[in-house]
């Protein structure tokens, strides 16, 4: 978001895990859709205010739950990411050490 906003060089990057499709759009072009397409920029604010509220739940959540807690989190709000993704991805999300979420969820 920041990259895309001012133009700069982006300091993060999305990898996948799965096959997808990617959509890209310049600055530009997207700008022209927000004004001539009001239903455009109405969704756009919905899918951003979403994503935030997310991302604060998610960083408010974690920072109070102990390891256990957090896989236990998953289990219950996102078992799908349990059976498609690798420990290693699992723990990443979850802000802990491999080994501990292996050790962790060998005792759930």
């Amino acid at each position: 978001m920041q990259s895309f906003g001012s133009g700069k060089s982006a300091t993060e990057n999305i990898r996948t895990i799965e096959p997808c499709e990617l959509l890209a759009i310049d600055r530009e072009s997207f700008q022209a859709l927000m004004e001539t397409v009001p239903q455009f920029d109405l969704v756009y604010k919905q899918i951003l205010e979403a994503s935030y509220a997310n991302s604060v739940y998610r960083v408010n959540t974690f920072v109070s739950l102990t390891a256990l807690e957090r896989i236990q989190w998953l289990m219950e709000y996102r078992p799908m990411l349990m059976t498609r993704l690798s420990s290693k991805l699992i723990a990443s999300y979850l802000g802990i050490n491999k080994d501990v979420f292996s050790r962790l969820k060998a005792k759930l």
